[in-house]
């Protein structure tokens, strides 16, 4: 790629690998402060080996392009398809999608999960609870 420099090669590379990923590329494991209910924190590790699998064959592939390949995928446009982008495309869809239905709910390590606490300064100022409020409520999410 004679008129584009490493800088811009990695940025076309990092956008590839953000739109075939999505949010599996910035997925982290929630945390936990104590474990209420059920729980199997085991659904996270699994994900998350699964998750960084497919990301590390995603960058393989990636490096088997040449630089020119590399700039038809990334300025590839849907009207003009290219066998290259084509391939890239079509490339891990199944386990991508696989890796979307594994992909543990919040609750599945138990409901301990610090971004879901219930604040109770606020639901403390309510007149009255619905059944599923006071349910939720009674533990602390």
């Amino acid at each position: 790629m004679a008129n584009t420099d490493d800088a811009a090669l990695g940025k076309y590379l990092d956008k590839l690998i953000k739109e075939k990923l999505g949010g599996h590329l910035v997925w982290r494991q929630p945390q936990y402060d104590v474990e209420i209910g059920p729980h199997d924190p085991t659904v996270y590790a699994r994900y998350d080996e699964s998750r960084l699998a497919v990301i590390s064959e995603c960058k393989s592939k990636l490096t088997t392009y040449s630089d020119k390949e590399i700039l038809i995928i990334a300025l590839n446009q849907k009207d003009a398809p290219d066998e290259v982008a084509n391939e890239w495309h079509g490339f891990l869809r199944t386990e991508i999608n696989n890796l979307q239905r594994m992909r543990p709910p919040w609750f599945a390590g138990g409901f301990g999960n610090i971004d879901y606490k219930a604040d109770f300064k606020y639901w403390a100022q309510s007149n009255f609870f619905t059944n599923h409020e006071a349910l939720f409520l009674t533990l602390g999410v």
